[in-house]
């Protein structure tokens, strides 16, 4: 019986001398003092493999996953198409915005990809499915299971940019569209629910007043849509996201996922669900490598985001260290594996 369900998985791989080349090639085409690629932003920490075997682990149920690379395929990764897609970027991505080295400009055209089905969620090539997933967990009732919580998006860390200022960019579209006040009265059990706890709602409360809304608590994890969603979004913002799509590198002012899943949240087409045990999101670096594996290894979390901080100082050891645990915790090749 077909779930309904896809996954899609962005990856780029960053050691391909012809991606590089290509990558510095147009960077100083539109940059008069450009950067040579930042290796630490692209470097692999080797858990994509692992992500695979967790899909045959903890989801068996899903129905397709859509492989999406600018032609790249991992070595260990086979070439018969059962459930798993390859899809290059020319094949859902416009002729005038490639090539890109844009993650936002790729994820607000997935849902042009071919087949794709309607409720599909989206997953960032550094996560891993850490104990078994019923297909309800990512939806009810057809609807993507989330929680709308509310936070201002305030950043102390100049290091942080662009990520603070396209959070900033997708808080801007949404209040020339949402209020409040409109929000609360179309959707008062989604602002407020008891699924969410205590805390959670108390900072609704507090937030609400405002004339517009001051940011959202983003999860970092793997994210539900509807392609309901990105085709409403594209409609109200055409104008602005294909500009945004012009971008051939992340700049500040782009739009990101964060626009398509925060109007999602306002728009109440999502299944409140409590955050308790449902993911966890780590900047992993050889200070807290002991907690990621511990986390990985309690197995009470559902979803691990592991993503690399670009500043750990000892990179091969925990590259190491993760990879030892999740080849014990994952043995087995995955039905994608060579």
């Amino acid at each position: 019986m077909n779930s309904g369900i896809d996954f899609v998985v962005l990856w780029v791989d960053g050691d391909d001398s012809e991606w590089i080349k290509s990558y510095n090639f147009h960077k100083k085409q539109l940059f008069a003092n450009p950067t040579e690629i930042d290796t630490h932003r692209y470097r692999d920490m080797d858990i994509l493999k692992y992500l695979f075997r967790s899909f045959d682990y903890y989801s068996p149920w899903v129905d397709n996953i859509y492989f999406v690379t600018c032609g790249q395929k991992p070595s260990w990764l086979t070439d018969v198409q059962g459930k798993l897609k390859f899809i290059n970027h020319e094949d859902f991505i416009p002729k005038e915005f490639l090539p890109t080295f844009n993650s936002t400009t790729i994820e607000m055209f997935i849902h042009l990809i071919p087949n794709l089905s309607e409720k599909f969620v989206f997953f960032n090539d550094d996560t891993i499915l850490n104990a078994p997933i019923p297909a309800d967990f990512f939806y009810k009732k057809g609807k993507p299971c989330d929680t709308l919580a509310l936070h201002p998006n305030i950043e102390n860390n100049i290091e942080s940019y662009p990520y603070g200022s396209i959070m900033h960019t997708a808080i801007t579209i949404l209040n020339s569209k949402f209020s409040p006040k409109n929000t609360l009265y179309n959707h008062f059990t989604k602002i407020f629910n008891y699924k969410y706890g205590l805390s959670t709602n108390l900072k609704n409360l507090l937030c609400i007043p405002w004339w517009g809304f001051s940011g959202f608590v983003n999860y970092h994890s793997a994210q539900p849509f509807t392609k309901t969603t990105f085709f409403k979004v594209w409609s109200a913002h055409s104008e602005l996201l294909r500009k945004s799509a012009e971008s051939k590198f992340r700049q500040g002012d782009n739009i990101s996922q964060y626009l398509f899943r925060f109007s999602q949240l306002l728009e109440g087409d999502f299944h409140p669900v409590s955050q308790v045990n449902r993911s966890i999101f780590y900047n992993v670096s050889d200070s807290n490598i002991d907690s990621v594996l511990s986390c990985l290894k309690q197995a009470k979390i559902k979803v691990i985001c592991i993503n690399d901080s670009e500043k750990m100082t000892k990179f091969e050891y925990v590259t190491n260290e993760l990879s030892t645990f999740l080849e014990s915790k994952f043995p087995n090749k995955s039905s994608y594996e060579l």
